[in-house]
């Protein structure tokens, strides 16, 4: 499944992309203010080739007030932590990970704790494939499902896709985790 729903994201064009890319940002921002208007952090992703583009959702974030912050994989531990950022420097503060995506510097002062308040957080999660029961396929290497296993009563997780990325059902295992909400464009 990883392999065909690849093949369906390389396929969309690009203008497509974006204009689908807008749809979905509009879309989560509308969730957020009506359905998590106490959110005080997003924890977002540096988008890659294939993916929802999160700049203008992070855009809208800073400019309300609500803090920041993007996956850090450790090498060494494989975790995933979170890092908040200062969205005025951004991207020029991040360092390419060897997968390719940007990630901010290992830096303990800028280190998230979730809170034990789930309407505080939103999480902003990429995937290869999505299903309307709220299933993932992620890349493959476990590390959203690591992080939501441990942290999903303090969040909320919402998976963003492009309409091509819905599937009837996602093949699953018993370390798969759930998102709340799937939105798309």
């Amino acid at each position: 499944m990883r392999r065909e729903s690849q093949q369906i994201l390389n396929a969309i064009p690009s203008s497509l992309q974006e204009r689908q890319s807008t749809v979905t940002s509009h879309k989560v921002i509308a969730y957020i203010e009506k359905e998590r208007s106490e959110t005080k952090v997003l924890l977002s992703f540096c988008s890659m080739p294939g993916e929802i583009d999160t700049l203008s959702i992070m855009k809208w974030a800073h400019i309300n007030g609500i803090r920041i912050a993007l996956p850090r994989i450790d090498d060494y531990s494989s975790a995933m932590q979170f890092h908040y950022i200062q969205f005025t420097n951004y991207p020029q503060t991040l360092e390419r990970h060897k997968y390719g995506f940007y990630q901010p510097s290992a830096n303990p002062m800028t280190l998230f704790h979730p809170t034990t308040k789930r309407e505080d957080t939103v999480m902003l999660v990429p995937g290869i494939a999505f299903d309307i029961t709220c299933h993932r396929l992620g890349r493959g290497r476990g590390y959203y499902d690591t992080y939501l296993d441990q942290y999903h009563t303090n969040l909320t997780a919402i998976g963003i896709c492009f309409y091509q990325q819905l599937v009837a059902a996602v093949p699953c295992e018993p370390h798969d985790r759930l998102v709340d909400i799937v939105i798309s464009g």
